[in-house]
């Protein structure tokens, strides 16, 4: 009868479930199953798996997004799902041993342990409490707690990590291992069968024992392969074969070797002896057999046997069989002369001639034996005169001379006859050689003096030399001698300029200057004093300060002896140094220098000139300069010098006109003293300075 109102119409339940008016139709219930709850079955049962343990009450979240557990009181558990015991403190069943003091922490406890006790309850004692691990290496108990146990990691060995471990950075190379020696002090390497050295970096070639019968085996020197020692028993690179050299079976120290089948000896005689044991001196070791012909020992091994075969005779064969080819005619018998020089025909009474070619009834031209020197005699094939058989040793249509060039002493492959008297040899040498057997090679050959000057060899005929008289110089006479004419004055030397078209002048220490050293020299300063004893040296005579020098010496003090050594190559670039000049292979030096070379600047402060208290001694070229201290001037600064009182030093290098006057008066007594003396040394010494420059 359609009386009550189905509140379900409008399907209030969610999640599809099912939906029923109240018992008393005043409203819908929602049947929500296990897996969703709520009046409209609106949320997710969270609870449907029975999450909560011991008899637990389970509910969804206020959030509905999980479920809790509502633990029953008696039931003695705890927990978000009521399954974790409810147990008393932990410390209330005193857990910690050994004196250690419990305290509760996180649902269990914690136990403080007393110095020399170690785990959760303090049970276990710890050995690592003294400290037994050495440099500084971590330390705990062992696995059954019953003693200590040291991590030494790489650098430490032992059980205390006391030893150095030498094998920290792998030092055995191809992955052999390493382990300290016997004392500790070093690495040893486990190389096993298959390497050698000290880190194993050499491979064992003796690994598969290559030496048979059993003969030991080590690497070669190189290490690329092994060797055997075979000793003397066995031979070959592995010992494989006895050695049948072993007792040495050669005589007179002659070399064996096994022979190729192993089976035997072989004796090396070479060319001293013969025989299997080279027993027998080898008699032929000196080709004594002449002519090409083959030796042999003789049947008793005590001299040597030459086979001559029909071309030669001799126990060498050393001459020529002059009957090998029946010269002899109308059957008679042949032999060689008594000098083996040719053949010898018996001809009897019948024939004559050489061959015994002609009956007796012939002229024999050789009856009065015209050749000389023991020489064969024959007719010539004309029959109508002789004709000597003068062999290598002798010339001329009788054999009356000797022939000098028997030996061929003319070398080069150059031609030899006989001179003109037939007393020696004469080599004709042509352009290309020179010597009396034209043994050198001729460097004239293509005129290499200039301006017609004279070339020979030189002494050891390794090249030419240019004769280049007074008017040339250079190696081939190419450049003009401008110093023939000796134009240089007063004793200055003499030679060629830098570009040989002219002559230069070197007036040295002579005193005077000038192109050619015609004018006096009034600029050089002499500190010489001849006042006190004189300074001058090798017999100088000292006059107004100046040293007047024997011929023979130079210099200030006429200390310096002229020997100036040879300098080469005055023919090409100058070699001295310092604008020196080269003349007949000398270098003349400029004033202040010296030296083979001229490179040399004289140290004028030597002898100490300038007083060191006062001044500084500054070396110049051909002088020196005094540089004065405060408070002293003068040339010498051995004057006080009131006037200055600042600090820098004064060089004195300036002449005083006091100074130059006194120069000039000496100057003019010198020169009267020198031409003096010139007139009786200037001959002589003017003849010994020409001769000395003459190129």
């Amino acid at each position: 009868m359609c009386e009550f109102t189905n509140h379900c119409a409008d399907d209030p339940c969610q999640n599809n479930r099912p939906c029923s008016n109240t018992n008393d139709n005043s409203g819908f219930v929602c049947n929500c199953g296990r897996d969703f709850v709520g009046d409209a079955c609106e949320n997710a049962n969270f609870c449907v798996n029975f999450p909560c343990k011991n008899g637990a009450t389970c509910s969804n979240t206020a959030s509905n997004d999980g479920f809790e557990c509502t633990c029953d009181e008696d039931s003695g558990f705890t927990g978000p799902t009521c399954e974790d015991p409810i147990t008393p403190p932990a410390c209330d069943s005193d857990p910690c041993q050994n004196g250690a003091q419990c305290s509760d922490e996180n649902d269990g406890f914690v136990c403080q342990c007393t110095n020399g006790w170690i785990g959760t309850t303090c049970q276990t004692q710890d050995f690592c409490r003294d400290n037994p691990c050495q440099n500084g290496r971590p330390c705990e108990n062992n696995e059954d707690n019953d003693g200590f146990l040291c991590y030494c990691g790489d650098e430490y060995l032992g059980d205390t990590c006391d030893v150095i471990n030498f094998c920290a950075g792998d030092p055995c190379d191809n992955q052999r291992p390493c382990s300290n020696n016997v004392d500790d002090l070093d690495f040893v390497c486990d190389c096993g069968d298959e390497y050698l050295g000290v880190v194993c970096d050499i491979r064992n070639f003796c690994q598969n024992n290559p030496c048979q019968n059993s003969r030991p085996c080590s690497n070669n020197n190189d290490n690329t392969g092994f060797v055997c020692d075979c000793g003397d028993e066995f031979t070959t690179d592995t010992c494989e074969f006895t050695n049948y050299c072993n007792g040495d079976p050669c005589e007179n120290n002659q070399p064996c070797i096994n022979n190729d089948e192993n089976t035997g000896f072989v004796c090396n005689c070479e060319d001293e002896f013969i025989g299997d044991m080279c027993e027998f001196t080898n008699f032929c070791l000196s080709d004594p057999c002449r002519n090409g012909r083959s030796c042999e020992n003789n049947p008793a091994n005590t001299n040597f046997r030459c086979d001559c075969g029909e071309e030669y005779l001799g126990f060498r064969c050393q001459w020529t069989n002059f009957c090998f080819d029946d010269p002899c005619e109308n059957g008679k018998p042949c032999s060689n002369n008594d000098d083996n020089s040719d053949f010898v025909c018996d001809c009897g009474d019948d024939f004559i001639g050489k061959t015994c070619g002609f009956p007796v009834s012939t002229t024999d031209f050789c009856m009065d034996t015209p050749c000389q020197n023991g020489r064969p005699c024959s007719n010539n094939e004309d029959d109508d005169d002789f004709v000597c058989d003068c062999g290598d040793e002798y010339i001329g249509d009788r054999c009356e001379f000797t022939n000098f060039c028997l030996d061929n002493p003319c070398e080069n492959q150059r031609t030899c006859l006989n001179n003109d008297d037939n007393t020696g040899s004469e080599c004709d040498c042509g352009d290309e050689f020179v010597g009396g057997n034209c043994e050198f090679t001729n460097f004239c050959i293509n005129d290499p003096c200039e301006n017609d000057r004279p070339c020979s060899n030189n002494g050891d005929n390794s090249g030419f030399v240019c004769d280049c008289g007074d008017e040339f110089l250079g190696d081939a006479c190419e450049v003009t001698n401008h110093c023939r004419s000796s134009p240089c004055k007063n004793e200055g030397l003499c030679s060629n300029s830098n570009d040989d078209t002219d002559f230069v002048c070197s007036c040295r220490d002579t005193g005077y200057t000038g192109p050619m050293c015609e004018e006096i020299d009034l600029s050089t300063e002499s500190p010489i004093n001849c006042e006190g004893p004189s300074p001058c040296q090798n017999g100088a005579i000292c006059v107004f300060d100046v040293c007047v020098c024997q011929t023979g010496y130079n210099g200030r003090f006429c200390e310096n002896v002229v020997t100036e050594a040879p300098v080469e190559g005055c023919g090409g670039p100058l070699p001295c140094k310092n604008g020196a000049r080269c003349l007949s292979n000398v270098c003349v030096c400029q004033a202040g220098f010296t030296g083979t070379l001229c490179e040399n600047n004289i140290d004028d402060c030597a002898s100490e000139p300038c007083p060191s208290l006062t001044s500084n001694c500054v070396d110049l070229v051909d002088g020196f300069a005094c540089s004065c201290k405060n408070g002293y001037t003068g040339e010498l600064c051995d004057q006080a010098d009131n006037g200055i009182n600042d600090t820098q030093s004064q060089s004195n290098l300036l002449i005083d006109p006091w100074w130059i006057a006194l120069i000039c008066l000496i100057a003019v007594m010198v020169l009267t003293v020198i031409g003096l003396s010139i007139c009786t040394c200037r001959t002589v010494k003017a003849a010994k300075t020409k001769s000395d420059i003459s190129p």
